[in-house]
C-alpha cells in the first residue's frame, strides 16, 4: 500500500474512495459528504449552475459542504463563479443556496450514494 506524506513529513492515512475539495472551506472530504454544483448549458446555449443532487450530471462540477458556514465562505470568496467560469446565473444559484439551504440539504441523504 502506498504511503502519503504531509508537508511536515508526517505520514497521512490514505482515505478510501474519491476525495473532493470544498470550494467554501478548502477542506477535502469524501464525495458522499459534499454537495455538487454543476455547470450545464440550457436550450439557448447559456451556461448555468445547477445543484446536482444525485452527483451524476455531465459538465464541470464544484463541491461544497452542505453547511451554512461553507456556503457563507464560498459566497464571501466568490468561489462559485471562479469554480464554474462562464455561468450566467451565479447570483441565482447563490440566492437558492442561501434561501433554501436547509430544505435542500436536509432532503439530501449524504450517507448513501446510489451507484
Amino acid at each position: 500500500m502506498p504511503k502519503i506524506f504531509g508537508v511536515r513529513g508526517e505520514e497521512k492515512p490514505i482515505a478510501p474512495g474519491a476525495l473532493r475539495t470544498c470550494i467554501g472551506c478548502k477542506q477535502t472530504d469524501a464525495r458522499q459528504k459534499l454537495l455538487r454544483l454543476v455547470r450545464s448549458s440550457n436550450e439557448f446555449g447559456e451556461l448555468n449552475a445547477l445543484i446536482d443532487v444525485r452527483r451524476r450530471r455531465p459538465g464541470r462540477g464544484a463541491w461544497l459542504h452542505p453547511s451554512e458556514n461553507c456556503i457563507k465562505l464560498a459566497l464571501k470568496r466568490r468561489a462559485i463563479g471562479r469554480a464554474l467560469p462562464g455561468i450566467t446565473n451565479g447570483s441565482d444559484i447563490e440566492k437558492e443556496l442561501v434561501g433554501s439551504y436547509r430544505q435542500v440539504f436536509e432532503s439530501i441523504r449524504t450517507d448513501i450514494v446510489p451507484l
